[in-house]
């Protein structure tokens, strides 16, 4: 037992020392061209991620994100890792392969655990594999139909590359549904091929491996899974090993082995052994108590990763990556731009088709190429030339052959990058031919202006062609072939010429179907004058059916310094649903920059505009002590699409009881619900009328909206209120005692004999007259000029001797009518009468149709009684007669615009009063003043003046009076 203990630790920590001396014996790699393909590349990132450049994937976090930009790391990336740099030991990757293998020897356990997960053991790590992912955000699903191409590069040590049982490589492709509730990796197609290095002299080589025939529709939120598996194949070297290692004689020389490192761990002069000893430690304690059990077919897998091949990837020279058959969203950046250099000293951004590439002999000659005009002013930010330079330099102390990339602007050097091509006198190969990056520094924020262009100029800088015919240095740059596509990738970023400014109404942007946001954008350009194009990005076929947009102008003219205004509208539909959301970008592009603001727009409960109307039933009459209903009608007339609940309150102004519903829930708009409201009327109440308040509130909106009826009260009719009176009367005098319940009919009945005889008195009252007046004639028609005379006899009616005052009353308009008595007091004997005379005149301010009523009152002395009888007089032959004389005018000479006054007597030679008289003067036929209401009495005049303002020429005067 103590054999196979010391023998696991003897193996393990073997593993990490031969795993970090065996890369040590391989000959340097020289790195290969990098082919491009003409559809949308991934490039595979450091998987370990230890220097956190890479992004992690959003559903999991644990699956690395592939790039669509080209690597631009010197070092390489391996999987799995190298275990040694030098003589430091790569702890890190250490940690993180012995965190993977440690998953890979417990998975067996919950094997039955991932069969349920289906495919989710494909994302954690393993020691053999990496899985990256590619997340599809774009607006619309995409079809990838063809075949998927994996251009991967391989790490194969000696062991791998001798034997029958090479290692093999496993590439398979994986989707994840982003919409599903269990988002699970699913396979679409996977192969396996061997891999095939090349014995010598390069130990990194490159192999493309196809997935053929690839039929996936990938969909908005999907993801893709590319997986890269190594196979170890059996090693030789590795049975051998574990053979020997089992004979007795190790056993005390793997003890001494371990105490050895295991003492390093205080050894501060040498990290890399301290490191090792403590791990040993760790896992030597580990394997003692029982914690860590590893078996010797495990430890022969551990043993066959180490010297197995290794995935590398992630560097300028070994750009692992893969190619689908699609265009991805956000693989054209058009500030981002990748210009190929083309024949004819053109470069532009179609990739090289050709397969045999041009070149340019550097030491002879220096390359030079344009590239097309921007159609939109920019700021060039980073510039970056990738060259395939084939050299060879087998030269003894003579300087490394300098190139020098330089970047124009207008013929102008605004950039350049220098580059030393290695040695290659102890390259067994004839040439190298390796990518080559310049990265173009100092570049100031260099505004490139539209329709102007960038220009690469590459050349030897330190040419030196004495005695060299080629024989011993060679410089080529080549290009325009799908091998070798040198190119210049260059970055933008946009001018601030053009600026957009936004204001949404409303402005949270949040509407109900069929609601709108309106966006006003002012457009300005502080260059010069431009022509801006406002449009759309992001707004799919999709989206359109769902939402309409509404540009004013989709093109606008603005001077420099000068702003323009364009109205946006967003409509969303109106059988949209709540959270539907529409995020899209508006872009104005000019020739002097481009500005955009992204519009997010929702439907949302909070755009709602809350109302509430009440059908306000009509008011009510109730009689005392009952009751009645009224019915309300409440209407949601909110907008939008989401239902409301309604608080209910109702009061009484005096208090009364009332019935009623208190909440209504789940209101939808447009519709409406009916509330009945009781109310009831007290018995015992002397209130005429009852307000009744109405108040619904929206709990939701946080409005309320009150109405009010009025109740009429009907209280006890006369008899009613008699009977109560009675019955009231009947107890307090004790009658109830007497007659029970008829005892307010009882006081009733001697109520009804005493107001019986009341009236029989007040009647014979009444009837009595103490005086009787007597006329024949009492109604007179005169002259204006005469004097009505009315006779009449007043007789003592009574048996007592009484004194009588007599007045005359008069009716009419007493300013036209004078009155007098004969006799205003006389005293009679009973039964005797003695004559009056009245007389009447009409004064000069009667008027034709005059009448007057006139009552003689005779009052009996002690009496409040008195008697009268009406008379009536009335005119005839009435009439006023209007004349007037000459008509003096002053000034009597005038001019056009004096003030001229017209003066005559008006006179009324009637027998009766002119009223309402009106005098109008004209001057040449046209109204110039009048004078209105004249009242002339018989017999009278009026002074008229009338002022007037005279005109050029002629004035005939003319007056009329009506």
């Amino acid at each position: 037992m103590r054999l196979i203990r010391t023998l696991r630790i003897i193996l393990i920590s073997s593993l990490f020392i031969l795993g970090s001396l065996l890369p040590a014996l391989m000959i340097s790699p020289v790195v290969s061209a990098n082919p491009v393909s003409e559809e949308t590349t991934f490039y595979f990132k450091d998987a370990i991620n230890l220097d956190g450049s890479s992004e992690f994937d959003s559903m999991y976090g644990m699956s690395v994100l592939v790039s669509q930009d080209p690597p631009t790391k010197q070092n390489d990336s391996e999987y799995p890792p190298l275990l040694r740099n030098g003589l430091e030991l790569n702890s890190e990757e250490l940690v993180y392969w012995l965190a993977a293998w440690a998953m890979q020897l417990m998975g067996s356990e919950y094997d039955q655990y991932m069969d349920l997960l289906g495919g989710f053991d494909i994302i954690l790590p393993h020691p053999f594999r990496i899985v990256e992912t590619y997340e599809h955000y774009g607006n619309e699903s995409v079809e990838i139909k063809g075949d998927v191409a994996f251009d991967l590069y391989f790490l194969s040590e000696l062991t791998s590359k001798l034997g029958m049982n090479k290692d093999e490589v496993k590439v398979c492709l994986y989707s994840i549904n982003g919409e599903s509730l269990l988002p699970l990796p699913k396979e679409i197609k996977n192969t396996t091929v061997q891999i095939t290095p090349k014995l010598l002299p390069k130990s990194i080589h490159e192999q493309e491996i196809i997935l053929e025939n690839v039929n996936y529709t990938l969909n908005p939120g999907d993801s893709l899974l590319f997986s890269i598996e190594i196979i170890p194949g059996n090693k030789t070297l590795v049975d051998i090993v574990l053979k020997a290692i089992e004979l007795p004689v190790f056993e005390s020389f793997g003890e001494k082995v371990l105490d050895f490192f295991e003492n390093q761990e205080n050894n501060s002069e040498r990290p890399a052994l301290q490191e090792l000893g403590a791990l040993i430690k760790e896992v030597r304690s580990m394997i003692e108590d029982g914690e860590f059990n590893i078996t010797t077919e495990q430890v022969s897998e551990i043993f066959t990763a180490v010297i197995s091949s290794s995935l590398v990837y992630d560097s300028t020279s070994h750009s692992s990556s893969v190619t689908l058959p699609f265009k991805a969203p956000g693989s054209e950046d058009e500030n981002t731009k990748v210009y190929y250099l083309h024949d004819g000293n053109e470069m532009d951004e179609e990739k090289p088709t050709k397969d045999a590439s041009l070149d340019v002999k550097l030491l002879e000659e220096s390359g030079n190429w344009n590239a097309p005009d921007l159609n939109r002013s920019k700021i060039l930010t980073k510039a970056t030339a990738y060259l395939y330079i084939s050299h060879k330099d087998i030269t003894v102390f003579k300087d490394k052959i300098k190139v020098t990339a330089v970047l124009l602007y207008n013929g102008n050097e605004i950039a350049s990058s220098e580059r030393e091509l290695d040695n290659t006198l102890l390259d067994l190969s004839l040439l190298s031919d390796k990518i080559t990056i310049f990265t173009f520094g100092n570049l100031e924020d260099i505004e490139i202006t539209h329709g102007t262009h960038l220009s690469l100029n590459v050349y030897v800088s330190n040419n030196d062609t004495t005695l060299n015919l080629g024989l011993f240095r060679d410089a080529k740059l080549l290009y325009d072939s799908k091998e070798y596509p040198s190119s210049l990738k260059v970055e933008f970023e946009e001018t601030d010429h053009i600026k957009m400014e936004a204001i949404a109404d409303p402005s949270n942007e949040k509407v109900v179907p069929g609601g709108n946001v309106k966006y006003t954008i002012s457009i300005a350009s502080d260059f010069e004058d431009d022509t801006v194009e406002i449009t759309t990005s992001g707004f799919s076929e999709e989206e359109k059916e769902a939402w309409a947009i509404e540009i004013s102008s989709e093109s606008v003219s603005i001077s420099t310094d000068g702003m323009e205004t364009v109205n946006v509208i967003v409509t969303s539909d109106t059988s949209a649903v709540d959270g539907a959301k529409l995020e899209v970008t508006f872009v104005a592009i000019g020739s002097t920059g481009k500005d955009t603001f992204d519009a997010v727009v929702e439907v949302s409960e909070d755009a709602v505009e809350y109302k509430i109307d009440i059908v306000t039933p009509s008011d009510k009459t109730i009689r005392h002590g009952e009751n009645d209903t009224y019915h309300f009608k409440i209407k949601n007339k909110n907008t939008g699409i989401w239902s409301d609940d309604y608080q209910i309150e109702a009061s009484s102004e005096h208090g009364w009881n009332l019935s009623y519903k208190k909440i209504v829930k789940n209101l939808y708009p447009n519709n409406e619900s009916e509330i009945e409201v009781t109310i009831y009327v007290p018995k015992n109440t002397n209130v005429t009328s009852d307000k009744l308040t109405f108040t619904v509130t929206s709990e939701n909106g946080d409005i309320s909206k009150t109405v009010n009826v009025t109740t009429t009260i009907i209280g006890p009719n006369l008899l009613e209120n008699l009977y109560g009176f009675f019955e009231s009367a009947a107890k307090s005098l004790g009658l109830d005692g007497v007659f029970g319940s008829y005892a307010p009919h009882f006081m009733v009945a001697m109520l009804f004999i005493i107001v019986f005889f009341i009236i029989i008195i007040m009647i014979f009252l009444l009837t009595t007259k103490f005086v009787k007046i007597t006329c024949l004639e009492r109604i007179k028609e005169i002259f204006p000029n005469e004097v009505a005379s009315f006779e009449m006899i007043i007789k003592n009616h009574t048996r007592k001797s009484r004194s009588y005052e007599i007045t005359a009353l008069v009716n009419s308009e007493s300013s036209k009518w004078t009155t007098s008595l004969d006799l205003k007091k006389i005293t009679l004997e009973p039964g005797k009468s003695k004559p009056v005379v009245l007389m009447v005149k009409p004064t000069d301010l009667v008027k034709p149709d005059d009448w007057a009523e006139l009552n003689i009152a005779v009052n009996v002395e002690g009496k409040k009684k008195s008697e009268k009888m009406a008379t009536m007089t009335m005119i005839k032959g009435a009439k006023a007669e209007l004349s007037f004389g000459s008509v003096f005018h002053w000034p009597k000479t005038f001019k056009e615009g004096d003030r001229v006054t017209s003066s005559f007597k008006l006179e009324n030679k009637g027998n009766a009063s002119a009223s309402n008289v009106s005098v109008v003067l004209y001057v040449n036929n046209e109204e110039k003043n009048k004078v209105e209401d004249i009242i002339i009495p018989a017999g009278g005049y009026a002074d008229i003046k009338i002022p007037w303002i005279a005109v050029k020429g002629k004035n005939e005067i003319e007056i009329v009076v009506r």
